[in-house]
Formats: C-alpha cells, structure tokens, sequence
C-alpha cells in the first residue's frame, strides 16, 4: 500500500467523497441559471484536479503554468472533442481556482477566451447529445464558472480551519 493510499484510508478521502465536497461547496457559487450537469461538470473537474499530481503523465495533468495549456492546441499532441474538453478543464482550473493567483503575471480574460473557446469546440465535436449540451453550456457560463471557482478558492482560503467535510 502506497503513502498516499494509507493517508486517504487514515483521512477517509476516496474519489466520490472529494467529488461530494466540491459540488457541495461550488453550488454556492454558480453563475444564475445553469444546470445541475454544468454545476457536476464543473464539481467533476475540481475533483479530478484536487486528486492529481501534477507529475501525471495522462490527459488530466494538472497545468503548472498557462503555457503548459497552449502547449494542448498542438494538433501534433491531442486532438478530437476529449482534448479540447480537458484543455478547457485545465484552463477552468487555472484562471477560475488560481484566478487570484495568477491575474498579476497573466491576462485572465484571455484564459477565460481561451477556455470558452476550447469548451465550444469540444461540444461541436462531442460524441452525443447530453454531453454536447453541457459542454456547449459550460462554454456560453465560462466567466461565470472561472469566477465561482475563484469565488470558492478564497473562501477554502479565509476558513481554511473550520472546513467542513
């Protein structure tokens, strides 16, 4: 059993309750008038990215810099609705959760074009439906989704001791 296996048994963190907590909390947030499938897309890729390393050698590496999310528009790397969807969660988590962060030493409205961008491509191209329209809605709620995630961000930072799980 790995290190961090035994700390998630110690702290019981598993996939669905890091999940639990992030749609929970980002709730609180969310633009007006958008979907429980946005608002799950949305609690989804904070969680992912909560669990990651940023050493992860697969598509949901976490970004350690905005260049490291233009490295993905290389069709040569990734291509098809999948990539633009993860490039799009990378850009959400950066400009949105690191959005205080970051905004001195990066434009953040064009991460959030950026972002916006990769989310409406990845719906033109999606496969179904069902996850067209979320992504398509994601995409239209993209401001609005980097700000709740920034919104969120600094409210775990101001009551960091008395989060509750």
């Amino acid at each position: 059993m790995s290190d961090f296996d035994e700390l998630g048994r110690v702290l019981a963190i598993d996939h669905l309750s890091t999940y639990r907590f992030f749609h929970t909390n980002i709730r609180e947030f969310a633009p007006e008038r958008v979907t429980p499938e946005e608002i799950q897309h949305v609690a989804s890729v904070l969680s992912s990215y909560a669990q990651t390393s940023t050493s992860e050698t697969g598509g949901w590496a976490i970004p350690t810099s905005p260049i490291e999310v233009e490295d993905i528009i290389d069709p040569n790397r990734m291509s098809g609705a999948r990539a633009y969807e993860i490039a799009g969660a990378r850009v959400l988590f950066l400009a949105g959760y690191f959005r205080n962060q970051i905004k001195r030493r990066h434009n953040v409205e064009w991460l959030d074009r950026l972002g916006q961008s990769f989310y409406a491509i990845a719906s033109d191209n999606a496969l179904g439906p069902n996850n067209r329209k979320v992504l398509r809605s994601v995409a239209m709620n993209f401001p609005g989704w980097t700000n709740a995630c920034m919104q969120l961000n600094s409210t775990f930072a101001d009551n960091r001791y008395i989060l509750k799980m």
